[in-house]
């Protein structure tokens, strides 16, 4: 439960960050009234760079995220832009999970879209929430940014 609600304060804060982000005149406004982050310039440049990669752009509706390439539906995976931390699995443009990364590369939180979570450790042993979140939230919220990532495509790619 932690985790969910972790994960999900990371993915609302970048959304409302990156909303801000796209509107055009509030850039504006912001440049005008302070200096621009760096950090945020380079997220948002890696955020791009990795949307000219690989062509795929999500977008969020109001029911739903809905990631496309060319025009069309997506299948397949959006990586964080590491490529390593975090990917989230598309069918025909629906999300259809995510999986989260340990530093090894084995699997730490796989994601069922139905809202189903699964936590492992670093050998790949399945344990309960609580035991993983006392032993990895300080790893999970380091690898926000590469998480939230993947959603900032919904704020840059418009």
């Amino acid at each position: 439960m932690k985790t969910r609600l972790l994960i999900a304060i990371t993915l609302f804060a970048g959304a409302i960050m990156l909303t801000n982000c796209g509107d055009k005149k509030d850039n504006k406004e912001q440049k005008t009234e302070k200096k621009a982050n760096p950090v945020q310039e380079k997220f948002n440049k890696d955020v791009e760079d990795a949307i000219k990669k690989d062509g795929v752009t999500i977008k969020a509706g109001e029911e739903a995220l809905k990631a496309e390439k060319d025009g069309k539906a997506f299948t397949g995976e959006v990586w964080s832009v590491d490529g390593k931390s975090y990917k989230m699995d598309f069918k025909d443009g629906a999300p259809a999970g995510s999986t989260t990364f340990h530093k090894n590369g084995k699997p730490a939180i796989v994601a069922a879209p139905e809202g189903g979570e699964k936590y492992y450790d670093e050998d790949g042993k399945e344990m309960e929430v609580d035991k993983f979140m006392e032993k990895y939230e300080k790893y999970i919220d380091e690898i926000g940014p590469q998480m939230e990532s993947v959603f900032a495509r919904t704020g840059i790619a418009d």
